[in-house]
């Protein structure tokens, strides 16, 4: 028979989101957002911060990836090719822009698909709120999306590219 502290135990018990920062431009940026979080809250896990696609894939190999934050606009517009390919590989991560929210934001929103967006001039502490509010959003991933490329200028990566990451990461 479960008890009163049972309920309550589970209902104590944080669920982890964990994200991969993107910025190829506000790097420095990036890096304050990642110890931001780390070190108020412990619902959210940094997996890490990329500063291109390759990275982004190296850190979602082996791991559960619930939110891409994008932060700012990225300067190689190719890297937003990354959103398709973490969805082609199972990722069923969410992609937020983590921005000013101008004109260029919300084309480039609109172009891959990124449907939730937070204005970087607020406060952390509401970014923080609005990914624990989002925890459970069911991203649509538009399949009509531009076919970009992420790794390499004339190569689609695939499967025997993540086979090599998975080894390098392994001998690490």
């Amino acid at each position: 028979m479960k008890g009163k502290n049972d309920i309550s135990d589970k209902k104590n018990q944080r669920v982890k989101a964990n994200v991969i920062i993107l910025s190829d431009r506000l790097v420095a940026r990036a890096k304050e957002l990642s110890d931001y979080i780390r070190s108020c809250t412990d619902s959210i896990n940094v997996i890490g911060i990329a500063t291109n696609s390759q990275e982004v894939m190296f850190l979602a190999i082996n791991q559960s990836v619930d939110f891409l934050i994008i932060a700012g606009y990225l300067k190689n517009e190719r890297s937003y090719g990354v959103i398709k390919e973490l969805f082609e590989q199972q990722k069923n991560c969410v992609p937020v822009h983590w921005a000013i929210l101008d004109s260029l934001i919300l084309t480039l929103c609109q172009k891959y698909n990124i449907s939730l967006m937070f204005d970087r001039t607020l406060p952390k502490s509401d970014f923080i709120d609005y990914l624990k509010e989002h925890k459970d959003y069911e991203y649509e991933h538009d399949k009509e999306a531009p076919n970009t490329p992420t790794f390499l200028e004339n190569k689609k990566a695939g499967k025997a590219w993540l086979e090599y990451l998975r080894k390098f990461k392994k001998s690490v």
